[in-house]
Protein backbone atom coordinates (compact mmCIF):
# COMPACT_ATOMS: atom_id res chain seq x y z
CA UNK A 1 0.00 0.00 0.00
CA UNK A 2 1.63 3.14 -0.86
CA UNK A 3 1.04 6.64 0.75
CA UNK A 4 -1.31 7.87 -1.64
CA UNK A 5 -3.61 4.71 -1.04
CA UNK A 6 -3.11 4.78 2.71
CA UNK A 7 -4.32 8.93 2.16
CA UNK A 8 -7.34 8.23 0.34
CA UNK A 9 -8.20 5.31 2.32
CA UNK A 10 -8.00 7.84 5.47
CA UNK A 11 -9.87 10.64 3.83
CA UNK A 12 -12.42 8.27 3.09
CA UNK A 13 -13.08 6.42 6.30
CA UNK A 14 -12.63 9.85 8.31
CA UNK A 15 -15.41 11.32 5.74
CA UNK A 16 -17.80 8.40 6.77
CA UNK A 17 -16.82 8.84 10.41
CA UNK A 18 -17.35 12.94 10.02
CA UNK A 19 -20.93 11.95 8.46
CA UNK A 20 -22.06 9.33 11.12
CA UNK A 21 -21.93 11.52 13.66
CA UNK A 22 -23.34 14.64 12.14
CA UNK A 23 -26.45 12.51 11.37
CA UNK A 24 -26.55 11.34 15.12
CA UNK A 25 -26.14 15.13 15.99
CA UNK A 26 -29.32 15.84 18.31
CA UNK A 27 -32.08 17.26 16.13
CA UNK A 28 -34.80 20.11 17.00
CA UNK A 29 -37.92 18.75 18.07
CA UNK A 30 -41.48 18.94 16.56
CA UNK A 31 -44.22 20.75 18.56
CA UNK A 32 -46.00 18.48 20.30
CA UNK A 33 -49.83 17.76 20.16
CA UNK A 34 -51.38 19.24 22.98
CA UNK A 35 -49.34 22.17 23.25
CA UNK A 36 -49.80 25.48 22.62
CA UNK A 37 -48.04 26.07 19.55
CA UNK A 38 -49.43 22.96 18.29
CA UNK A 39 -53.13 24.76 18.85
CA UNK A 40 -51.76 27.82 17.13
CA UNK A 41 -50.08 26.01 14.26
CA UNK A 42 -53.77 23.71 13.50
CA UNK A 43 -55.58 27.17 13.95
CA UNK A 44 -53.28 28.56 11.33
CA UNK A 45 -53.66 26.13 8.99
CA UNK A 46 -57.23 25.77 9.17
CA UNK A 47 -57.70 29.49 8.22
CA UNK A 48 -55.24 28.84 5.24
CA UNK A 49 -57.75 25.30 4.20
CA UNK A 50 -60.86 27.57 4.24
CA UNK A 51 -58.78 30.61 2.36
CA UNK A 52 -57.44 28.14 -0.74
CA UNK A 53 -61.04 25.95 -0.05
CA UNK A 54 -58.55 22.20 0.46
CA UNK A 55 -61.80 20.50 0.85
CA UNK A 56 -63.89 21.72 -1.98
CA UNK A 57 -63.10 19.24 -5.01
CA UNK A 58 -64.70 21.26 -7.84
CA UNK A 59 -62.09 22.41 -10.36
CA UNK A 60 -64.19 25.12 -12.27
CA UNK A 61 -63.07 28.21 -9.86
CA UNK A 62 -66.60 28.07 -7.86
CA UNK A 63 -66.81 28.43 -4.27
CA UNK A 64 -67.51 25.58 -1.80
CA UNK A 65 -71.00 26.42 -1.28
CA UNK A 66 -71.25 24.88 2.59
CA UNK A 67 -72.26 27.27 4.95
CA UNK A 68 -68.76 28.56 7.40
CA UNK A 69 -69.78 25.98 10.25
CA UNK A 70 -69.58 23.37 8.25
CA UNK A 71 -66.52 24.03 5.94
CA UNK A 72 -64.31 25.10 8.76
CA UNK A 73 -65.18 21.63 10.52
CA UNK A 74 -63.96 19.88 7.14
CA UNK A 75 -61.09 21.82 7.39
CA UNK A 76 -60.06 21.16 10.57
CA UNK A 77 -60.78 17.23 10.60
CA UNK A 78 -58.62 17.50 7.13
CA UNK A 79 -56.06 19.01 8.72
CA UNK A 80 -55.98 17.30 11.81
CA UNK A 81 -55.95 13.88 9.79
CA UNK A 82 -52.59 15.25 7.28
CA UNK A 83 -51.22 16.36 10.69
CA UNK A 84 -51.44 12.78 12.08
CA UNK A 85 -50.52 11.03 8.77
CA UNK A 86 -47.28 13.52 8.38
CA UNK A 87 -46.20 14.65 11.36
CA UNK A 88 -42.81 16.22 9.42
CA UNK A 89 -44.24 19.17 8.23
CA UNK A 90 -45.48 20.37 12.59
CA UNK A 91 -42.93 23.27 13.14
CA UNK A 92 -39.67 23.17 14.84
CA UNK A 93 -40.22 23.75 18.69
CA UNK A 94 -39.23 27.51 19.92
CA UNK A 95 -36.24 27.58 22.62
Amino acid sequence: MTLRDGLTLTAIVGGLAIMFFISRQSRDERVQPGSPEHAAYIDRMVIECLEKQWTWTNTDGSRDPRPLPEREVACREFVLQADRFDPSGRPLKRK
